[in-house]
């Protein structure tokens, strides 16, 4: 009878295995056969055009680079003729080899099923899919992460300081296709702090450190060294550093010294909305009450059970909270996609206590099901719908060439990075001050003045109220998961003074 019970239960979990390695292929294809064709942002613009011409003063792509994610795109371009579609198609491979290095660090703890499910879970992210599909670098560098995790875990595991040349390594990669993700670098710096045991004196140490460092420094200046030969010399790339680092505190980049908003909103802002909300359930509610189940389940098991945490676990969560930090203050909480190097591995910490105890095992499986459902069923959702959906510049475009033979000129915020890739055939200028927008119509006499919401409210931040001065003509839409910033673009004309 017990054999029988066995025999069993050992189908079962073939059959979970085989079904989950299916869902897993399965999802990657789908992805792959869904790459967007569109740029829906000004960054995006910046990535596809860097694919014919890599030009950082053109701003193909905008600083750094991201020079490996770039090659990664042009490397895919053999095959694929549109830019867009080559990028999204290269974060669309990274992420599916993504699949071994996550399976592996759950393995270091739990059993083939359990990783596999966790797998599966991390992969199903509707979020991850949204970001895998379009021509940004996030969803690469977020690939890019897992593997360098498991670097960490394999030099934390190893006693050989071979194994700790590796996260140096895979580190310059993640800086190569996203230099934000900067604060990852606190694992290496843990990781040397626990391999001090290994020595005796604290000169060995140092020296340990110092090479180290050397090596680290080595591997970044692989593409960095690039950077600098091709713009011309290290002034040029410096200039180019120091104003894109300007820009990114003091204006555009929305970091905290960059916005009025309240400190407690935006902390409130990038938990509850683009991390929980966004990131984690892809704004469905089955999947946030899913997720909330999870969480309470696992830090049960965390706070009930009696084991430590393990180093990985402690690296893992230290790296996670300065990273966390660095968004809160130094990125653009408009932008849910900047917390998206915290989803996966969350809910990766999430799961490896959820499974860390074989009590409840069973329901525990069919929650971390129940999850991946939703998230999948919430993914080919949004898929389709950005499928199907025009972003909203596109569609400003669309509208705007249909405005007849009367010249017309049309006055834009970021759009106007967007109006240029389509090269469209009417006049449009990227206007910021009320002032510059009052002389530089004086030059259109008889032209038609459009105006977008952005360019008016922008306007009203600096103290000039113009709504009594323009007319509202058409306004169009899209879902802010996809154009957080620009997902409602409204068009206004200007009826002088």
């Amino acid at each position: 009878m017990k054999l029988q019970i066995q025999v069993t239960r050992g189908k079962w979990k073939t059959a979970g295995i085989c079904l989950l390695l299916f869902y897993i292929v399965l999802l990657n294809i789908w992805r792959f056969e869904h790459i967007s064709p569109f740029v829906r942002t000004w960054d995006q613009v910046d990535f596809s055009l860097a694919l014919s011409r890599f030009d950082l003063f053109a701003m193909q792509p905008h600083f750094p680079g991201y020079p490996y994610f770039v090659l990664g795109g042009m490397l895919i371009g053999n095959w694929i003729d549109n830019p867009a579609r080559a990028l999204s198609a290269f974060n669309v491979i990274l992420i599916f080899s993504s699949v071994f290095p996550t399976y592996f660090l759950f393995r270091s703890r739990l059993t083939v099923l359990a990783s596999l499910l966790g797998t599966a879970a991390v992969q199903s992210l509707a979020y991850i899919s949204l970001n895998a599909t379009e021509p940004m670098s996030e969803a690469a560098a977020v690939a890019m992460l897992w593997w360098f995790f498991w670097t960490i875990h394999l030099a934390l595991k190893k006693k050989s300081l071979f194994y700790t040349i590796l996260p140096l390594f895979a580190y310059s990669l993640v800086l190569g296709i996203r230099l934000s993700y900067l604060l990852f670098g606190a694992a290496i710096v843990l990781l040397w702090i626990v391999k001090r045991k290994q020595f005796s004196s604290w000169n060995a140490y140092f020296y340990f450190i110092g090479w180290q460092t050397a090596l680290a420094v080595f591997f970044q200046l692989i593409w960095v060294a690039a950077l600098v030969a091709s713009e011309g010399g290290i002034a040029s790339f410096l200039n180019l550093a120091f104003g894109f680092s300007q820009g990114h505190f003091e204006d555009w980049g929305g970091a905290v010294t960059a916005t009025s908003l309240p400190f407690w909103n935006r902390v409130w802002q990038l938990v509850t909305m683009n991390w929980l909300w966004a990131g984690l359930s892809a704004s469905f509610a089955f999947s946030a009450v899913v997720l909330a189940v999870l969480i309470v389940f696992a830090f049960k098991e965390l706070l009930g059970g009696k084991r430590r945490l393990t180093i990985l676990e402690i690296v893992l969560s230290l790296t996670l909270g300065c990273y966390f930090l660095w968004v809160l203050f130094a990125q653009n909480i408009e932008k849910p996609r900047h917390i998206l190097p915290l989803t996966g591995p969350f809910l990766f910490l999430v799961l490896y206590f959820l499974f860390a105890s074989k009590k409840r095992y069973l329901v525990k499986i069919l929650i971390v099901i129940c999850f991946i459902g939703g998230q999948s069923y919430q993914g080919y959702t949004l898929i389709e719908e950005k499928m199907e959906t025009t972003p909203t510049v596109y569609q400003l475009a669309d509208y705007l060439k249909n405005q007849g033979s009367r010249p017309f000129v049309v006055y834009t915020w970021e759009e106007t990075r967007i109006l240029e890739y389509l090269e469209v055939p009417f006049r449009h200028k990227q206007i910021f001050t009320y002032d510059y927008f009052k002389e530089d119509i004086s030059h259109y006499k008889g032209y038609t003045i459009y105006l977008t919401d952005h360019v008016v409210n922008g306007f009203a931040d600096q103290g000039i109220d113009i709504h009594g001065k323009v007319k509202k003509i058409a306004e169009f839409d899209s879902n802010p998961l996809f154009d957080p910033v620009y997902h409602k673009i409204t068009v206004y004309k200007f009826t002088g003074e």
